[in-house]
């Protein structure tokens, strides 16, 4: 299948996405819907790190404060 949407950018090696933070599930999901499916790569991960930063959000409401840490940091290296 062709990929009709933006690319993962050349520098952008999988040990460096995973040595930098992103978390492995989104990682993998990154992986399938823009490398298999064909999809926007800025589109997948900027969906991934705002649901990423919404969940820490809600975690950080319930006085979850290492879990909402966890899913800040997941968001922000997305």
């Amino acid at each position: 299948m062709m990929n009709k949407g933006r690319t993962k950018p050349p520098a952008q090696l999988d040990s460096r996405m995973l040595s930098g933070g992103v978390d492995h599930l989104d990682y993998l999901r990154v992986q399938k819907r823009c490398i298999q499916d064909g999809e926007d790569w800025v589109s997948v991960c900027e969906e991934l790190g705002d649901y990423n930063y919404r969940y820490a959000q809600e975690e950080l409401k319930k006085n979850h404060s290492l879990t909402a840490k966890y899913f800040f940091m997941a968001a922000q290296a997305i």
